[in-house]
């Protein structure tokens, strides 16, 4: 019964207007039906069964629940299996671009990933690590990738970066790494690891306006340059939020937060996000915080009176009960970009864009008696066939004893440099609950990784170039660098 009822409920789904999708094909297998547990969302193929754990993201359901919590499903979804894939559909999701790279800020034509820089939908490698903010200015483009670039018209102009490439060096001074800037005539001010500077390019001084040398190593700063003027610039660095006076140089400076800021939405309310959650500053009174919500976000935007927050667990709308998950994927900090009713976010999986206006309740209407029945009927048939069909390919998928630990083991290392466990799985024909098995103790991708590292070392002993490292053990230059080469 519990099968019949999922059924229907897809047929009825499928009734409904399109909606924007999301489609998981597994990389090997093909999906055959979807069950709803705890409201957790299991995906079940003939290569086992798969758990939801973010957008298009699953994994298996023993190997889930054993290193991992539930992720309850989200509202105002519905399903379908079509063509052995698994689809997913939400009227509020209207773009998904770039899904293979994990995007850190998004400025029109710019787009800043961990694999370099996206311009008019290109990707330029020169800068290959790209984590800060992205501004225009008199139309030249300030890209803060810990160093600084200048852009005009998608060319790049000069870099202002240390050997390393991550810090702002200018005018023989390292200043750290840099964040973000804002430009006002011939006067830079650059936002850096725990420092303001006001930088004048026509005289090539640096003046220090705000130093905090004890800040978390994780902390951040941002300008909120869509809430500044031409005369008061707003920003926020630790736990302090910051308004300098540009024409006077003067700067205000206001502990908001007991924990370092994560993001400043100015709103209809002001709202802080911290280590501990999201809480409204302009309420907080007598030393106390009365959060809207706890827990690890990343930020909020606001719209329509309404709240949404953003995680590594997906995007959010907070009401008087708690945090409603909306869409599950892991969305990256200051990825967020809300233009009207248009919210853009940075992700893991790429830039996922909603259209906040149509967030609302999904209502379908019901069938009659008569239509139920007919329904149920086609339905039992159809789910007996499937049941037919799952158990044979079961039996031919699993039959696979190629898959021993000394093959997968010769496997990846013939394969180092673009090895990944999806790859593993594809080659062998084996689920990933079984790769587990097989490897056990060890995880598939710390397998991989002290291969990796191995070679690494290697190479170093060798006195080999970064290039040549790179080359061989499949770790990217800019990973190598700011990962690997200072932990040994």
């Amino acid at each position: 019964m519990r099968h019949i009822a999922i059924l229907l409920i897809l047929f009825l789904a499928s009734c409904l207007p399109l909606k924007a999708q999301e489609i998981y094909r597994p990389g090997f297998g093909v999906v055959l039906d979807y069950s709803i547990h705890n409201n957790r969302l299991i995906i079940h193929t003939t290569a086992g069964d798969f758990e939801r754990i973010r957008q298009n993201v699953y994994a298996p359901y023993s190997w889930f629940n054993k290193y991992f919590g539930s992720q309850d499903i989200p509202a105002g979804e519905t399903y379908e299996v079509e063509n052995g894939a698994f689809v997913v559909r939400n009227d509020f999701i209207i773009n998904h671009e770039l899904p293979e790279y994990s995007v850190r800020f998004n400025s029109n034509q710019y787009v800043a990933t961990y694999s370099g820089l996206f311009i008019d939908s290109v990707l330029h490698t020169e800068i290959s690590y790209c984590s800060g903010a992205i501004r225009t200015f008199n139309d030249t483009t300030y890209v803060c990738f810990d160093g600084l670039a200048l852009y005009d018209g998608g060319e790049l102009i000069t870099t202002y970066n240390g050997i390393t490439t991550s810090s702002f060096f200018i005018y023989g001074k390292d200043l750290g790494a840099i964040s973000d800037i804002y430009v006002w005539g011939t006067q830079w001010y650059a936002l850096c690891r725990n420092a303001l500077f006001s930088i004048s390019t026509t005289n090539e001084t640096i003046d220090t306006l705000l130093y905090l040398p004890d800040l978390d190593a994780n902390a951040s700063g941002r300008f909120l340059i869509d809430h500044s003027s031409e005369k008061n610039l707003l920003g926020f660095l630790g736990s302090n939020y910051f308004n300098l006076n540009i024409q006077e140089n003067e700067l205000e400076l206001i502990t908001l937060s007991p924990s370092t800021i994560r993001n400043i939405d100015v709103g209809t309310k002001l709202l802080i996000t911290n280590q501990q959650g999201i809480y409204d500053a302009d309420n907080q009174g007598g030393g106390e915080i009365n959060y809207y919500a706890k827990g690890n976000y990343h930020g909020t935007v606001q719209y329509a009176d309404a709240i949404y927050a953003f995680s590594n667990d997906g995007l959010f709308i907070l009401n008087k009960g708690g945090a409603e998950l909306l869409v599950p994927f892991e969305a990256n900090i200051h990825s967020a970009q809300l233009k009207g009713n248009i919210l853009k976010l940075g992700s893991t999986s790429g830039i996922w864009t909603f259209d906040l206006s149509s967030i609302k309740p999904h209502i379908a209407s019901a069938a009659s008696i008569y239509e139920r029945i007919l329904i149920a009927f086609a339905l039992i048939t159809l789910l007996f066939a499937i049941y037919i069909v799952r158990q044979k390919r079961r039996q031919s998928y699993f039959s696979n004893h190629n898959a021993t630990r000394d093959t997968i083991d010769a496997y990846i290392d013939e394969h180092i440099r673009q090895v990944t466990i999806l790859e593993v799985c594809s080659h062998f024909k084996v689920s990933q609950s079984r790769l587990y098995e097989i490897l056990a103790p060890i995880k598939p991708g710390e397998l991989i990784r002290q291969k990796r590292m191995k070679i690494v070392q290697e190479g170093l002993s060798q006195n080999s170039t970064i290039e040549s490292i790179s080359e061989a053990s499949g770790f990217s230059k800019e990973y190598l660098r700011k990962f690997v080469l200072p932990k040994l």
